[in-house]
């Protein structure tokens, strides 16, 4: 099952700088595990 995710840019920073959490989804994002979406 896929799952939709909106990640806001303070995710998207923290997972490339400090990991944990963060880079677990930005992960699942490039290995197409989830559908991730942006907004600005």
């Amino acid at each position: 099952m896929i799952s939709r995710v909106v990640l806001d840019s303070n995710v998207i920073i923290s997972g490339f700088l400090f990991g944990g959490p963060p880079a677990r989804l930005l992960e699942h994002a490039v290995t197409g595990t989830i559908n991730y979406f942006t907004s600005f």
